[in-house]
């Protein structure tokens, strides 16, 4: 049985855009890692005269991409973070005692 993971599903709505600062604060990255990840073009950003925003589309298809990976297993940016993280942790388990490559 294929039990792949929907992470897009696992995620909250996103808001419409994120300072760098609180894209880290709603998700537990660190300034450092989202300015890398930014200056190698794995982030899309957007300048609003000169402030630098994370479009919230933009910002989940990252951590989307992180979750599938495996790099990032820290809170979602959404109030019920604890309850997504166990959700994430179960599905993560599930698919790994059933050998589904993630």
């Amino acid at each position: 049985m294929n039990t792949a993971i929907d992470y897009q599903s696992l995620l909250p709505e996103p808001q419409l855009t994120y300072t760098v600062r609180t894209f880290c604060d709603a998700t537990g990255l660190s300034s450092t890692h989202v300015w890398d990840a930014i200056s190698k073009q794995r982030l899309g950003t957007v300048k609003v005269g000169g402030r630098r925003l994370i479009p919230g589309k933009l910002g989940h298809a990252y951590l989307v991409e992180l979750l599938a990976s495996g790099v990032y297993k820290g809170p979602v940016p959404s109030s019920s973070k604890g309850r997504l993280n166990e959700k994430i942790k179960a599905q993560v388990s599930v698919a790994s005692t059933q050998g589904v490559a993630q």
